[in-house]
């Protein structure tokens, strides 16, 4: 089945039919604004009502990957009090339910289009940042709370690990299959590896609790390195992927001898032209039904993975002003930050399906990158 039945999946349908005669008629709306940081703190000012949504017409929900991965520019602009409402909602939730749902509505969780195997990767996350936030302890003093909740963090832990990691490998099982590429079939995918190794790290430091941390990324290089670059997932061939090996760099995790081959193999790629940055060389073969009014979704140019990839460059003090000024232009262009682009740089379309804007993901890297 390709996506759990609920309301909210039906009534995105006739959302995403708007959407396409808007954009038709339209085209993508222009944020008048002098500069593009302004644009994106609108953005991420605009999104975050009653919940925390991912885009502004069709994904208006809260998905936790989203939210994580804006988490670090939207602190920049949003209150801590704001942030730390909408965590303590998915830690509650989650707690009762006994895993991670994928999305939030203004009333309840669910799942859509699947449960993923990186929503509680991504929840530590926020959780790793708010914790570091200035204001988390003048705020947990004064209330006299703590939003980093241990009992329930460890609980979520051992439940995401009895589910998803297998012990004998020391990485996820092969049949969590379900990531932030939700219309291609990754089994154990090294981008939700890369995550999962990333939590594994976050995790110690909220809690003192040891992890598997180190078996983890000794199997990942086993495994999956091909002495220049992480594959996309076992058997996958020696195609270069993006989101196997930007995490890398943007999470800070294995050696620097490593991120530097990574960075040197996507310095020398296709990847990062016209715009950065295109998910793989190649593409993917379509493996979800989605992919019939929406092919080559995931094989194209997502802004959001290459403001993921010059945060990692400039976090690695390397050179990563070029390919902002690219993205730059585009998003003078349009006004906007938009989920995927075509190769030529235009906005993603078919005649089923386009484009999600004022899409938060790219506008909290963004922010995270200009941030001074």
């Amino acid at each position: 089945m390709y996506a759990e039945l609920n309301k909210e999946s039906i009534m995105m349908i006739p959302r995403v039919v708007l959407d396409i005669l808007q954009y038709r008629m339209l085209g993508i709306p222009k944020l008048e604004y002098s500069n593009n940081k302004k644009i994106a703190k609108q953005i991420i000012k605009d999104n975050s009502k009653d919940i925390s949504i991912a885009g502004k017409t069709h994904f208006t929900y809260m998905w936790i990957t989203d939210l994580a991965v804006s988490f670090k520019g939207a602190q920049t602009v949003l209150p801590y009090s704001y942030l730390e409402k909408q965590l303590q909602r998915i830690l509650d939730e989650s707690f009762m339910l006994g895993y991670v749902p994928t999305c939030f509505s203004k009333t309840h969780s669910f799942n859509m289009p699947f449960e993923r195997q990186d929503n509680f990767p991504c929840l530590i996350h926020s959780l790793y940042h708010l914790k570091n936030n200035p204001d988390y302890d003048e705020t947990n003093k004064k209330e006299k709370q703590n939003i980093c909740n241990i009992d329930k963090i460890k609980t979520l832990y051992k439940k995401y690990m009895g589910k998803y990691y297998d012990f004998n490998n020391n990485l996820l099982q092969k049949d969590a299959i379900h990531d932030w590429m939700d219309t291609i079939k990754r089994p154990s995918s090294t981008f939700s590896n890369l995550f999962l190794l990333n939590m594994l790290k976050q995790y110690e430091e909220l809690t003192g609790e040891k992890t598997p941390y180190e078996s983890c990324e000794n199997a990942l290089f086993k495994k999956r390195w091909n002495g220049n670059f992480f594959i996309d997932y076992d058997s996958s061939g020696d195609y270069l992927c993006a989101d196997a090996n930007v995490p890398v760099l943007y999470f800070n995790l294995f050696s620097k001898d490593i991120q530097n081959k990574i960075h040197k193999s996507i310095e020398s790629s296709e990847l990062l032209y016209p715009i950065p940055m295109k998910t793989r060389e190649g593409e993917y073969e379509c493996t979800f039904i989605s992919s019939l009014w929406a092919r080559n979704y995931h094989s194209l140019i997502w802004p959001h993975l290459g403001l993921m990839y010059l945060n990692g460059l400039k976090k690695m003090n390397l050179p990563y002003k070029n390919h902002l000024k690219r993205l730059d232009e585009h998003l003078q262009h349009y006004k906007n930050f938009l989920e995927v682009l075509h190769m030529n740089g235009t906005p993603f379309s078919t005649p089923f399906f386009v484009t999600e804007h004022s899409f938060s993901m790219a506008a909290g890297q963004y922010l995270e990158l200009v941030a001074v």
